[in-house]
């Protein structure tokens, strides 16, 4: 690599360092507001989404070909998706649907 790349290298670090520590003053900031923590995640998700699929999933088929990069892709999103399955987890608010949405004063 040359001088350039590992400048470059460096200050992409340090912009994610610093965008990671932004981060955290607004959630100790915001922690009160569930819509900001949840506009905040939903953001994140689609920016970890953005970068997976126009960089990421791209190089690695410029390196390594279409056909071999995509099973594991594929098996990344199929891992993510039966972990969201499996594990138990907790939502900020307490989620209603059409069904269930007026039947909490019939109960």
């Amino acid at each position: 690599m040359t001088s350039t790349e590992y400048t470059a290298v460096l200050l992409l670090s340090l912009l994610s360092c610093l965008t990671t520590i932004l981060g955290v003053v607004l959630a100790l900031w915001l922690k009160r507001n569930d819509r900001a923590v949840a506009t905040g995640i939903g953001f994140s998700a689609g920016i970890m989404c953005l970068i997976s699929l126009m960089e990421l999933i791209p190089e690695a088929s410029a390196v390594i070909g279409l056909q071999k990069a995509m099973p594991y892709a594929l098996s990344g999103a199929i891992l993510l998706w039966s972990k969201d399955i499996i594990l138990p987890h907790t939502h900020l608010v307490k989620e209603q649907g059409i069904i269930n949405s007026g039947d909490d004063n019939k109960r």
